[in-house]
């Protein structure tokens, strides 16, 4: 027994020991974390529910309970940036030091609403009642709380999930003034507060005499056609509405009467409007005597829809509002006149088309547009502070029955796409996109020419991608981030263009194959041309640009001809820089860089470089054709001129 003990603990000692020499007793250093803890709320104090908090230095994810709160267990030690997202807000951020072993409690992020998440209007007063009508951005259970007098506060039952409420305040006193308080709740917990509402009830008696008419009429989209609203001041109680209603230029009639329309409303709907048709309304009032008000100013709106006959705009009618989409089908035509203005809303309310959030016109048939000179057509935003994306643009789609569009002595604004040839062209000539995100976009068009076009202000001028033997010529841009981009293009041709105070890059080239550029002018702020494709010749240009020509193909693209400048910062910058060693560009004259060719040469011609001897002029209207005097009048390989006005 003795014996067996001895050598259990000898077993048990060594192996200790053995464990020493191995090092395996060695302490392992505990990593430097630390922890944060916090809540998300918003203006008004309330805790915001199912945010995501990204810290974007150990780049992990949390989200908050019903409570809005967050926590972070184990973080770096240093500074994170957190970020918070949620539906319904702004995005949010705070900073915060972790230090080892430490914890930071009480970090509180607070977070914006979007504005308008809740609107509400009074639709009704009566001498005991009154109704009040909410629309909401998304699906809301609402609180609805009222005082007389700023008095004691009543709350109604919660209300059902739902974008519009109609809430019904009754047994109230007649002449008094109430005051009223909405929250409302998604679906998810997220709760908002509108602004406070007053209304005074009407008090008791009628009024002889015709009532006041309605004031604030509006027309606007609605998913099954035009939406009328109103609002009525007056105190003296009402029977109903009368809503009046003409198509184009033809006098009002009466549409509905106080019969369809009870003294508590504020709104109807028009379902029977032809889409593209110009309507216009008006509202009077009806008193209990059956006396009737004068008519409303009127409102007047596009239906939006699928047109189903051939519709003409007229400059008599302008300015014509769209806040829905307008699609031409085959076969179908709309036109529009000389002068006219049509403004886009910047949401489309009928939630239709190719952008279910923004307006557009989707040709499928004809859109003929010829203005002139004198008297262009307008297609804006509609936005009081208009953005580059208020309105989607026009789509002009191939069909079965496709009709070529015509668009002549037309102004383009506020759009995402100015105008989109997507397998389809159309005859476009003194055409302006201005302040879009995109100019003009050939999307997967075959043998295009587009003659005639110019960008102002756009993000990208001109957009061409996946297209087969197509051309933009006589192309002018202004003020642009990037003048021109080409994408996955076999065989595009851009001539005869001038491009002036780039931002960024002046044209972009990404193509497949055989793309040629030529005989244009490039003035940027930062790089001229970018040349990506792995073939391609781009000749007589004159580049003006703080970097000239950059090249990122792998096979040399033919660059002859040209005259590349920086005037803008001299000194600075490369002519030509080529991202792949060894290829030669010659016959190009470099002139007002830091280094003329960087990563390449310019052998195989007489290298000249020489000051070009612009015409010039003031930097707003700069004459970049050569004085008789300049050498490059006869420095082309074929003897001709270099730069933008040689080689026709």
């Amino acid at each position: 027994m003795h014996k067996k003990l001895f050598k259990i603990i000898f077993i048990i000692t060594h192996t200790w020991v053995l464990f020493n020499l191995l090092g395996c007793t060695e302490k392992v250093l505990p990593l430097k974390k630390g922890a944060v803890s916090g809540r998300v709320y918003d203006e008004n104090n309330l805790s915001v529910s199912g945010a995501y908090i990204t810290s974007h230095r150990s780049m992990l994810k949390a989200e908050t309970d019903n409570y809005g709160r967050f926590s972070f267990t184990s973080l770096d030690v240093g500074s994170h940036n957190f970020t918070v997202e949620r539906d319904g807000y702004y995005l949010g951020s705070a900073t915060a030091t972790i230090v080892s072993g430490e914890s930071v409690e009480n970090f509180d992020i607070k977070v914006e609403a979007y504005e308008k998440m809740i609107e509400h209007n009074v639709s009704l007063r009566e001498m005991t009642r009154a109704v009040i009508d909410v629309k909401c951005f998304e699906p809301m259970s609402l609180v609805v709380a009222y005082s007389e007098n700023f008095g004691q506060r009543i709350q109604e039952k919660p209300t059902e999930f739902a974008f519009s409420h109609r809430i019904e305040l009754k047994n109230l006193y007649s002449g008094s003034e109430y005051a009223y308080f909405i929250t409302g709740t998604t679906k998810d917990g997220r709760s908002f507060i509108a602004s406070d509402g007053l209304f005074r009830t009407i008090a008791s008696g009628d009024i002889s005499g015709a009532p006041d008419a309605p004031i604030v009429v509006k027309a606007q989209q609605g998913q099954e056609g035009p939406l009328i609203s109103w609002s009525y001041v007056g105190a003296e109680p009402l029977k109903g509405f009368r809503l009046y209603r003409a198509t184009d230029d033809s006098a009002l009639v009466l549409y509905k009467d106080e019969s369809e329309i009870f003294g508590n409303e504020s709104f109807a709907t028009d379902l029977s409007a032809i889409p593209g048709k110009i309507y216009r309304y008006a509202v009077s009032s009806v008193d209990l005597d059956g006396n009737s008000s004068v008519l409303s100013e009127p409102a007047k709106i596009v239906p939006g829809g699928i047109l189903t006959e051939n519709i003409t705009w007229r400059v008599s009618q302008s300015p014509i509002h769209v806040d829905g989409d307008i699609v031409i089908p085959e076969r179908l035509s709309l036109v529009i006149e000389p002068g006219v203005t049509v403004t886009f809303s910047d949401k489309d309310n009928k939630k239709g088309g190719y952008n279910n959030l923004l307006c557009e016109m989707l040709v499928e048939g004809c859109l003929y547009a010829e203005g002139t000179a004198d008297l262009p057509i307008r297609l804006v935003s509609a936005a009081s502070l208009p953005t580059r994306k208020d309105w989607a643009g026009i789509r002009i789609v191939n069909s079965e029955n496709s009709i070529n569009s015509v668009l002549k002595n037309v102004v383009i604004s506020g759009a995402e796409f100015g105008i989109e040839l997507y397998e389809m062209g159309a005859t476009l000539e003194n055409v302006s996109s201005r302040y879009c995100d995109v100019g003009l976009k050939l999307n997967k068009v075959d043998s295009v020419v587009v003659s005639g076009f110019y960008a102002e202000e756009c993000n990208v001028g001109f957009y061409a991608v996946n297209t087969k033997s197509s051309a933009l010529n006589n192309y002018e841009a202004l003020k642009c981030s990037k003048a021109a981009q080409l994408a996955s293009n076999r065989d595009f041709t851009l001539s005869r263009f001038d491009v002036r105070k780039i931002y960024n890059l002046g044209i972009e080239v990404v193509d497949i194959e055989s793309t040629l550029v030529e005989n244009g002018i490039i003035q940027s702020d930062e790089t001229g041309l970018e040349i990506g494709s792995p073939s391609g010749v781009y000749r007589n240009l004159t580049v003006d640009a703080l970097s000239g020509v950059v090249v990122s193909a792998v096979n040399a693209p033919v660059i002859k001809n040209n005259i590349i400048v920086n005037l803008i910062k001299s000194g600075r910058g490369y002519g030509i820089e080529d991202k792949s060693l060894g290829h030669s560009y010659p016959y190009n004259n470099i002139y007002g860089f830091a280094q003329a060719a960087f990563n390449c040469d310019q052998s195989g011609a007489t290298i000249q470089n020489v000051n070009p001897l612009f015409v010039g002029g003031s930097s707003n209207n700069f004459d970049y054709s050569l004085k008789p005097e300049s050498q490059l009048l006869y420095s082309a390989d074929d003897g001709s001129e270099l730069g933008a006005y040689g080689g026709e």
